[in-house]
């Protein structure tokens, strides 16, 4: 019999988990996790959310390998002029350099969203399985969850936004011109306790 665990994290989140009880060979009561339900409190708004993150997860990840696809194209003529015998100059060779060390990083995003949509992949199989609910309540909830999504990152960069501007306001209005906003922040709001 499958059932929700729900804990609270250091953090003060919820994390919740898909628990299957069941007894050993003994005859002892125990419990195996079967999927980790991303903190959703039933197992339709954990697929809403594994389906969602998915998506999102899949067209980073075609951007990404677009990315990649451009930058063995663009280091095959550098490595080209090498193999020829050109020397880069130190200059040359620092772009390059930055290239290189941008190109691994996006290797290293990939792997991290081949990780994640693994992950995804397996508890979603589970969840499903375990979810009780028809294939059109199953969308509504996505739609209603990329919905809630969109408003949240659509917040978040507002805010991003508005402390950018902020900042640079604070560094206007600085009367001695000091570059450390982040210190006098810091200052200012051990002062005034919000």
């Amino acid at each position: 019999m499958a059932f929700v665990r729900r804990r609270k994290t250091k953090s003060g989140g919820l994390s919740t988990t898909l628990v299957e009880a069941y007894r050993d060979a003994d005859g002892r009561p125990r419990q195996r996790i079967l999927a980790n339900l991303y903190g959703a409190e039933t197992s339709l708004e954990a697929l809403a959310k594994v389906a969602a993150q998915r998506e999102r997860l899949r067209k980073e990840r075609a951007s990404r390998q677009s990315e990649l696809d451009n930058s063995f194209e663009a280091y095959g003529v550098v490595t080209m002029g090498g193999l020829q015998g050109r020397r880069f100059s130190p200059v040359e060779r620092k772009m390059i350099d930055r290239f290189l060390s941008g190109r691994r990083r996006v290797e290293a995003r990939i792997k991290e969203i081949d990780a994640a949509l693994a992950r995804i992949q397996k508890n979603g199989v589970v969840i499903r399985k375990h979810c009780d609910a028809s294939q059109a309540e199953i969308q509504t909830a996505i739609r209603q969850y990329k919905k809630q999504l969109d408003e949240a990152e659509t917040i978040a960069l507002g805010a991003a936004f508005q402390h950018l501007q902020a900042k640079e306001k604070l560094q206007r209005l600085s009367p001695f011109g000091a570059k450390d906003v982040d210190g006098e922040l810091k200052d200012i709001l051990q002062t005034f306790p919000l």
